[in-house]
Formats: structure tokens, C-alpha cells, sequence
């Protein structure tokens, strides 16, 4: 865990002028976190109308809200914001595959059965 104050003048600007996950739903995660490290950071997650902000936010942020956090503030009836829009379909930076390859990147290969070959048999590749 980095102190907010890093958070907010290194780690954030950082991805802003560089961002090496494209723009791509990993992209639109970090948006989100930065709204709420904006909101944390001018103490806006002090009062009620903060805190439900945070939580709205968090409810669209990577998986969501824990069970734990569900469980702790039902009444302030949480609703997911709707993620921000990521609409990029070609790739900013040539590293860019090599590096999400070596993070979140396999080879797959599947043998199965299939009535539509000749063999009966049909190979299925995956990136």
C-alpha cells in the first residue's frame, strides 16, 4: 500500500501521461480508482454523500464490492455506477501486446470431437 499523497502526485500522473495498458478495460479501472482517490484525498468520503460515492465507484471497480462490504452497508443501498467507455481498437504502443502477453497472456490449445470434420476430431487455438 503507497500513502494517497504518492498515490495521487506520482502513481496517478504517471498513467496519465503514460499509460502502458492502452485503453483498455484495465484503463477504465484505473479511472475509476482515480475517482476515488480524488474523493478520498479532499475528503469528500467523510460525509455520507462521499462514502456512498466511494462505494458506488468501488461497485464498478475490477470485481466489485466484497461480500464483506455488501454486508456492512446495505442501507446506504449501493448501485454500480456505469463503468467509463473504453473504445480503442487498435494498439497505442507496439509493446503493448508483448507486455500484457507476459502478464495476463497463454497459449491454448484444445483437441475435441466434432462431427463437422473429416477426422471427427477439430484443434481449437486461443491467445
Amino acid at each position: 500500500m503507497y500513502p494517497l499523497k504518492d498515490i495521487i502526485h506520482v502513481v496517478i500522473p504517471h498513467f496519465e501521461k503514460d499509460p502502458p495498458l492502452g485503453l483498455t478495460q484495465k484503463y477504465s479501472d484505473f479511472r475509476l480508482f482515480k475517482s476515488i482517490a480524488e474523493l478520498v484525498y479532499n475528503k469528500e468520503h467523510l460525509t455520507e454523500e462521499g462514502l456512498n460515492k466511494v462505494l458506488s465507484l468501488k461497485a464498478s471497480l475490477n470485481k466489485g464490492l466484497s461480500l464483506n462490504l455488501k454486508q456492512s452497508f446495505p442501507p446506504l443501498g449501493i448501485i454500480a455506477i456505469e463503468r467509463p467507455k473504453v473504445y480503442e481498437d487498435s494498439i497505442i504502443n507496439p509493446y503493448w501486446i508483448a507486455g500484457f502477453s507476459e502478464a495476463e497472456g497463454s497459449f491454448y490449445i484444445k483437441i475435441g470431437k466434432s462431427p463437422h470434420t473429416k477426422t471427427g476430431e477439430q484443434i481449437g487455438f486461443k491467445f
